[in-house]
């Protein structure tokens, strides 16, 4: 089925053309009175049409809807002009060898080419600059599209942060198990409550952003396991590997944090003896790979809803930030659950 977009540029085709080929043949037709005129200007048309059919696919073969306005300037001035010259001189050439079958006289070649041109410029360019404006226009409300609905997740991101990070559930769990530091340790409740508010500021200011650096992400996942190890303590083990040289790339914020509390919540919870999350992180040709591992199953992630609002919500930040460029991976690893994201550096 041909999309809307063909179905556009087929109806406009089809009708400029035909509006063009009646006017052009009816007119001259009507001036010089006799139908032979109105066959080979009507012909002009008819070249017309085919001609900026075979530039629209040299157009598509070349790439050139996806230049920048100042990088198409001149291969669109050139390709007008060798439309322009191929379509006037066909239908020139048309002209002249109909004329004594149709009981005409033969005019000068360079005299109708003078006087053809021109027009045959004017009547390309308008064709050109029309194509390219309607394809101009519809990237940028694409854009605009993409850009509101990246923003809508971005939104819904930061509540799904809030939810699964700072929820009452955890904020409650957090606060008490610091309440028992503070006889215990008084400097390391003093410095959980830092780490609980660096999370609060974290989740409502970085998230807001599109992208934030790898380094201040994982200096708040230092926070989050910091936090966590409070309830869990030597149930949760945790192993970081970053390759060197990675701090400024960008990531979409809370994406290994949403990471590492899936691993949690999903596999080391469920687990009588806890176990360990190694988070991974290296460079993979053109792509930075984020893997975060945990002791557990599969189908425990599963059956637990792995799928929901965080995973959920990864994916399709990483869709439309990156066009289907990067990928989100869950798999069984022996007795241990792998989730990998490869993103686009």
């Amino acid at each position: 089925m041909p999309s809307t977009k063909a179905k556009l540029f087929w109806t406009l085709q089809v009708l400029c053309w035909l509006i063009f080929t009646l006017v052009n043949g009816g007119l001259n037709g009507l001036v010089a009175g006799r139908w032979s005129v109105v066959i080979i200007n009507s012909l002009v048309g008819v070249w017309g049409f085919v001609a900026t059919l075979a530039f629209r696919r040299f157009i598509h073969r070349k790439g050139w809807k996806d230049y920048t306005l100042s990088r198409l300037v001149g291969p669109a001035l050139l390709g007008i002009a060798v439309v322009s010259l191929i379509w006037i001189g066909t239908s020139i050439l048309n002209a002249y060898l109909l004329a004594p079958l149709l009981g005409l006289p033969r005019l000068s070649i360079l005299g109708m080419f003078i006087g053809s041109m021109i027009s045959g410029l004017l009547i390309t360019a308008i064709w050109t600059v029309s194509y390219f404006s309607y394809h101009f226009f519809r990237k940028y409300t694409q854009s605009e599209i993409e850009k509101w609905k990246l923003q809508a997740t971005l939104k819904e991101a930061q509540l799904a942060g809030l939810r699964t990070q700072i929820n009452p559930h955890f904020m409650f769990n957090a606060l008490n198990n610091i309440r028992a530091l503070i006889l215990e340790d008084g400097h390391k409740a003093r410095l959980m409550l830092t780490h609980l508010s660096d999370l609060l500021r974290y989740s409502l200011a970085e998230t807001q952003n599109e992208k934030v650096s790898l380094k201040t992400e994982l200096e708040t996942v230092d926070y989050f396991m910091a936090l966590n190890s409070i309830q869990f303590e030597e149930k949760l083990q945790f192993q970081a590997v970053v390759e060197e040289g990675l701090e400024e790339v960008k990531i979409p914020p809370m994406l290994i944090q949403l990471m590492i509390e899936n691993a949690i919540k999903h596999g080391i919870a469920h687990q009588m003896n806890g176990g360990l999350i190694r988070l991974s992180i290296q460079r993979q040709a053109e792509y930075l790979s984020i893997s975060v591992e945990n002791t557990g199953q599969l189908s425990e992630v599963a059956s637990s809803n792995g799928t929901g609002v965080g995973i959920k919500n990864i994916r399709e930040r990483l869709a439309l930030m990156y066009n289907g460029k990067a990928q989100f991976n869950l798999q069984q690893k022996e007795d241990k659950v792998e989730a990998i994201t490869l993103i686009p550096i």
